[in-house]
């Protein structure tokens, strides 16, 4: 959508559409959506590493338990991917909450099946309450779903204590294990839900703050343009008619003037002065706008990347052609005769740059300021993106480079990562791993009580691994992680594996591979970070050094290989959820800069037509019937030119005293000026924001004050906003100088000097 839709019913009606579009909950219903996805294969992902683990067990429980397991198992997280391939999203949030439900009640249900005879191994449906938990996290608030967590958790780990007394350790070290290991995952798909319906939710607000800021800079901006063209438009004619200058060249520039103005008088009530504008078309008309300004100036296109594809908004090029004539006008005035002036344009899909340059007579920046070089630079920043450069040194010319890049460019070249999405950059994140270290700590602690010969240095240089894997994940900057972090995340899952398992007495007890489910959490949020490569590499090269461990221990690699692949479970979802999460990341944040750029650029320039109208509409009616009488052939009385004169100075005021500028106070300072009153006026926005009450009986008492000054010099400012007076008035009469100052009241107090100073 562009800005012009803001015109009429029909804008209005389609401004609605595409705001509603975007804040109807896009975000929570795409992260829902990828979820749920993830869940239904992460099921159908295990369904196939426990294969082998379904028959075998079958042997310790009822005939009925098993087929029934796998149908309510496996049944709904099927149901849950069809469904996230839908539009609506209720039915998701329903069927995560059969998910859930379903693990549990298998849990409940498996005691009952069980013949009472030890297993060799945990209860397969054990291996995965935190899939489960992930499946309540979609349908229900955060405390229910840790609540299910841990009644998961404690159900899975009370089943395993139906395990031999060989590969039984105590409950409470299996369940810290568990509940450290699942709320990781657990609270990442929190933190993921939450950021996309914080995203949602904060969307208004955020458009609300972003277009008031972009309000006030757009009445500054519209103001600058405005002003710009009164005094190299207007104000330059008028002034070169009353001091009878080269009548053709006068004539000329009024009818430039004039279309200008017809122009921006036919905007109002129109929609929006804001089109895309082709290359070729900012060419055109920046070449017309040099050679109304200098006929004789050079104008060439230096450069242009992507021509055909390249638009740019029509209020950017009129910014840069109204910068660029005060350039030239400057040139004319000041470089000398027999100056040659040289313009070139270049640009690309997202910038443009401009180049004015003479071989006059120059001068030196770092001294010399006037009111054109100064008025291109501060309208040069006035506009988001916008510079302007200035070379010269006396006797070799000047070269002046304007230029504007897209803001949203230059202001954040990559989206957030998604650290950002899963809630990885808080102290929630440090406070969850802190479970989950504590939860591997026990996990090492109880294969330390069930192989006793197992030294604990191994112990404590793989946990050390393990801090530092964990707070690399989590503080190290850049999406994807950088390389040397990648390279030492690799490392150091394998270098920690093989400590703990080959350091001597090699023991082929299963529950040394604690430091690879440790590492296998490393592993999936390195997917996660981006580095799904290297994770996979470092998760093999645990795998292998399982079955180095395993040959050395029993002679045979397989079954240290074969209790580790089911490692890969959870890094093959870590894969799916990073190729779903991390573009969905990427789209969520550009969407959202997106639409608020968008909708703040519309509600920006809504909010400032009706003040530049009215601006347009008065100077429409009191400088353009003088500027028609300019470009008439016929030559001009003293009493035009004398009007063309005072009709300058009143709007040179209104650059310079815009508050001042008001009936009230107009035809008094007009009058004072007839008699040989210099009348000097300056406005410095203190009185912006009072009531108009209070406005009215300053300028009221101002135009009392100098209409009793008979001759001499009278001086009013309205000071900066903040300070305890509204405007100081100054009337010099002879030797007499009277000082006013009005109160934030509007009440004047007199200090009365005896002498001019």
């Amino acid at each position: 959508m562009n800005s012009s839709t803001v015109s009429g019913a029909g804008g209005q009606e389609e401004l609605h559409t595409d705001r509603a579009k975007l804040t109807e909950g896009d975000d929570t219903a795409r992260v829902l959506r990828l979820i749920s996805r993830f869940i239904g294969f992460g099921y159908l992902g295990y369904l196939v590493l426990l294969f082998k683990c379904y028959s075998p067990e079958s042997a310790y429980l009822a005939s009925w338990w098993t087929p029934m397991a796998l149908v309510v198992l496996y049944g709904p997280p099927v149901v849950l991917i069809g469904l996230s391939f839908r539009t609506g999203t209720v039915a998701l949030r329903r069927w995560g909450a059969v998910v859930a439900v379903s693990y549990v009640i298998l849990l409940l249900t498996w005691p009952v099946a069980w013949g009472g005879e030890l297993l060799p191994d945990s209860p397969w449906i054990a291996t995965i309450p935190g899939l489960a938990a992930l499946a309540a996290a979609i349908a229900w608030q955060p405390r229910a779903v840790l609540a299910y967590l841990f009644v998961a958790v404690t159900l899975a780990q009370a089943l395993c204590q139906a395990r031999q007394d060989s590969v039984r350790s105590p409950f409470v070290l299996d369940w810290l294990f568990s509940w450290g290991f699942c709320l990781p995952y657990v609270a990442g798909t929190l933190m993921c839900m939450y950021t996309a319906r914080l995203l949602d939710d904060s969307r208004e607000r955020a458009y609300i703050a972003a277009a008031k800021t972009e309000i006030v800079r757009k009445h500054e901006s519209d103001r600058a343009v405005l002003n710009d063209f009164l005094h190299g438009g207007v104000i330059f004619c008028l002034n070169a008619a009353a001091h009878r200058r080269d009548p053709a060249k006068v004539r000329e520039y009024a009818h430039i003037t004039l279309r200008r103005l017809d122009h921006d008088m036919a905007q109002i009530g129109t929609g929006l002065p804001s089109r895309r504008m082709t290359f070729a078309e900012v060419v055109d008309y920046l070449r017309q706008l040099t050679a109304a300004v200098d006929d004789t100036a050079t104008f060439e296109v230096t450069s242009i990347t992507g021509e055909g594809r390249s638009e740019y908004d029509s209020r950017v090029v009129e910014a840069l052609g109204l910068s660029l004539a005060e350039v030239l006008r400057n040139s004319v005035r000041h470089a000398g005769p027999g100056a040659r002036r040289r313009v070139g344009v270049g640009g690309d899909s997202a910038s443009l740059s401009l180049t004015a340059v003479d071989d006059g007579r120059g001068f030196d920046v770092a001294t010399t300021t006037g009111f054109g070089s100064q008025q291109v630079r501060d309208w040069m920043r006035l506009i988001p993106g916008g510079k302007c450069v200035v070379h010269s040194t006396p006797g070799h010319g000047v070269r002046v480079e304007l230029s504007w890049t897209d803001p949203r460019i230059t202001n954040g070249a990559e989206p957030s990562d998604v650290r950002e999405l899963l809630g990885m950059n808080n102290r929630w994140a440090w406070l969850v791993t802190g479970f989950f270290l504590v939860g591997i700590l026990a996990q090492a602690t109880g294969a330390l009580m069930l192989v006793r010969a197992e030294p604990v240095w191994p112990v404590v240089v793989a946990m050390g691994l393990l801090v530092t894997s964990s707070a690399v994940l989590l503080l190290v900057p850049g999406d994807p992680l950088p390389p040397a972090a990648t390279l030492f995340l690799g490392l150091a899952g394998p270098a920690a594996v093989a400590v703990v398992l080959l350091a001597p007495p090699v023991d082929g007890n299963i529950h040394l591979l604690w430091s690879a489910s440790g590492f296998t959490a490393v592993c999936t949020f390195m997917c996660v970070r981006g580095r799904t490569t290297s994770a996979w590499l470092a998760m093999t090269a645990m795998v292998g050094v399982a079955g180095i461990w395993s040959s050395m221990a029993s002679g045979h690699p397989w079954p240290g290989i074969g209790s580790s692949l089911v490692n890969y479970a959870p890094l093959a979802m870590a894969t799916f959820f990073a190729g779903t999460i991390r573009p969905a990341a990427r789209t969520i944040f550009e969407l959202w800069d997106t639409a608020q750029h968008e909708f703040v650029q519309t509600a920006v320039a809504t909010e400032a037509l009706n003040d530049r109208n009215a601006e347009l509409r008065e100077l429409g009616r009191f400088a353009r019937p003088s500027l028609v009488r300019i470009a008439d052939d016929a030559p001009y009385s003293e009493e035009e030119t004398l009007e063309f004169a005072r009709l300058s100075r009143q709007l040179r005021d209104s650059l310079r005293a815009f508050g001042l500028v008001h009936p009230i106070l107009d035809g008094v300072v007009e009058a004072a000026r007839r008699r040989g009153v210099t009348v000097l006026m300056f406005d410095e926005q203190g009185m912006d924001d009072i009531v108009e009450e209070t406005r009215r009986r300053v300028l009221y008492l101002i135009a009392e004050e100098l209409d009793r000054l008979p001759e001499g010099q009278f001086a009013v400012r309205i000071v900066p906003p903040g300070r305890p007076q509204l405007a100081t008035v100054t009337a010099y009469s002879g030797t007499k100088v009277r000082l006013l100052q009005f109160d934030r009241e509007g009440c004047a107090s007199e200090v009365a000097l005896t002498h001019a100073g």
